[in-house]
């Protein structure tokens, strides 16, 4: 790597990511450590600290990675030491040869591996890589407040895609429309009152500025990420009551207590996370995706295409006006491509094509 393309390939932190899975390979060990300690800021840290200052920052390393990327000790050290001796910073780091990494990022081999879109005037945008994978998408019967259009079905993608971390801000929105249409006003609040037109609008400035592939999610795609391999109704677990997501909480889900009814959207990112680092998919706005409204299909299906007419567009995730059994990872929503609504927003997707090989 450094040979190729000199020490400052670690600033790029996709495109070193991306070699150090040419490397490594994509399962490897190494990879993932390496990779966690990128996205941890490790070269950055380490570069300008020598002597003794060094080996304590190293240490204070070894504990961040261990804390915040659920590294074990021998893993969290091996990464530090890697990255030091590339960069000149200490001998090279021995091959891990034992002390697995913990379950979450043997799963998620690419776990918070993100993409930063700059939409000018100092904006940007972050998306997560999401890999392909097969799940079950819709509902099982025994699920409470299902609806018959949730038929469980399984998908397979076979193509990895990047997906917005939060959804479409309206300081986003701002720097590539100009306006700011939204009801309840705030940079880091999400944009609403926007169309799907005017998400389609959006989505091909931002193509005709990045020359790539950026579009609106497909509905498969979109519930593949919010469950990020959970399959209970919501991707931490079977209760929202208001609490962990930004909904109407006098009607609480898989529990009698009511919680918090805000009665406006949320700034993005306040909520935790799903195991795959996007925020708010569920309540907040409801999120626009690319298909028209139909049936599924009651049998498995690979890389499904949305419906080629229709007259209402999928919504997904519920809002902060509504109960908690409409911000189900299953629960579908529709509605004219024209209408805007207060409750309405989206997030960006980057198609596969958009992904260097």
């Amino acid at each position: 790597l450094l040979a190729g393309y000199g020490a400052g390939i670690y600033a790029e932190k996709f495109k070193c990511s991306s070699l150090i899975q040419d490397v490594y390979g994509i399962q490897k060990k190494e990879a993932n450590i390496l990779i966690a300690a990128l996205n941890a800021g490790v070269p950055e840290a380490l570069l300008g600290q020598t002597g003794e200052e060094a080996r304590h920052l190293q240490d204070c390393l070894v504990r961040q990675l261990e804390d915040s990327y659920g590294l074990n000790s021998s893993s969290a050290q091996w990464g530090v030491a890697a990255w030091a001796g590339m960069l000149g910073k200490a001998a090279p780091a021995e091959a891990v040869n034992s002390a697995p990494i913990k379950p979450q990022l043997v799963q998620i081999p690419l776990e918070f591996l993100t993409r930063q879109l700059d939409l000018g005037g100092g904006v940007q945008l972050e998306l997560i890589l999401i890999q392909a994978g097969t799940f079950l998408m819709g509902s099982p019967a025994s699920e409470a407040d299902r609806v018959s259009d949730e038929t469980q079905h399984e998908v397979t993608l076979t193509q990895p895609f990047y997906l917005g971390k939060y959804p479409v801000t309206q300081a986003q929105w701002k720097a590539v429309m100009g306006k700011n249409p939204s009801h309840f006003q705030g940079g880091t609040l999400p944009v609403e009152k926007v169309s799907w037109d005017d998400a389609q609008i959006f989505c091909e400035k931002v193509r005709k500025k990045t020359g790539q592939a950026f579009c609106l999610p497909t509905e498969a795609q979109w519930e593949f990420a919010c469950r990020a391999g959970t399959s209970t109704p919501f991707h931490f677990g079977s209760v929202l009551n208001g609490t962990q997501a930004n909904c109407d909480g006098n009607y609480p889900y898989g529990t009698t207590i009511k919680g918090p009814y805000l009665r406006k959207t949320s700034p993005v990112g306040i909520y935790p996370a799903n195991a795959w680092g996007l925020h708010d998919m569920h309540g907040n706005v409801w999120e626009w995706c690319q298909d028209w409204y139909g049936d599924y299909p009651e049998g498995p299906v690979t890389d499904p295409c949305c419906p080629e007419v229709g007259s209402n567009c999928v919504s997904r995730g519920g809002g902060w006006g509504f109960g908690a059994a409409y911000c189900r990872s299953a629960d579908r929503g529709g509605d004219d491509p024209s209408i805007r609504h207060r409750r309405s927003g989206f997030r960006l997707a980057l198609s596969s094509s958009g992904i260097p090989k």
